[in-house]
């Protein structure tokens, strides 16, 4: 019995720890006992996104940028202003993309969370995060943008010489035959996917 106990102990603790890891800086207990408002960013609340599926409440459907897009990017906008206070993102092939809101009294973009996950590690360039919890922040907008840099379906091709609308993340020289050959690496880019983008602020019984 004594062993079981432990058992479970070690359990809850892994699980809490899982958690904590998700929502980063955020406190757990704070994030478990607050008290959220509807999700501003849903069609049914008045949300209109860049794709239907971006907002539409629905996990088996999945927002994509067109094919070729530039910038390859999401936006939600609101029915209004909102004070926002939590953004979840649940994620098909993101791993370098950032989140920016718009400042309507300096009328500008104003980035929120900037992702950059490693890919140092064998395998890992084709896997993802699930999803993403931002807490611990504060801010009024009416509209909410998704940059994204890189996804795991990217590809990255060399190349001797670039054609004008190529996009070059490295450039140099190598050793060939004993002479200087100078090199492109060209990101090949792909749709960026996204399942669902969720946006809160305090619900009425924590303001």
């Amino acid at each position: 019995m004594r062993g079981e106990a432990m058992g479970r102990g070690v359990t809850v603790v892994f699980a809490a720890v899982a958690l904590a890891g998700v929502v980063g800086c955020a406190s757990l207990s704070s994030l478990l006992s607050t008290t959220w408002s509807e999700n501003y960013a849903r069609a049914s609340e008045g949300g209109e996104g860049s794709h239907p599926y971006l907002n539409d409440g629905k996990l088996s459907t999945v927002a994509e940028t067109p094919y070729l897009a530039d910038p390859r990017e999401f936006i939600v906008k609101f029915a209004g202003l909102r004070r926002v206070r939590r953004i979840r993102l649940t994620n098909d092939n993101l791993y370098r993309f950032s989140i920016a809101y718009w400042d309507t009294k300096r009328e500008d973009w104003r980035e929120v969370e900037s992702i950059r996950q490693r890919r140092d590690v064998e395998g890992a360039e084709r896997v993802i995060q699930p999803f993403f919890e931002f807490t611990g922040i504060n801010f009024e907008t009416d509209r909410i943008r998704i940059d994204v840099t890189r996804t795991v379906d990217d590809t990255i091709i060399t190349k001797r010489a670039p054609e004008p609308n190529d996009k070059i993340i490295e450039h140099g020289y190598t050793d060939m035959g004993g002479r200087q050959v100078e090199y492109f690496r060209v990101l090949i880019e792909s749709p960026a996917r996204v399942q669902e983008f969720q946006v809160y602020g305090i619900g009425s019984s924590d303001s």
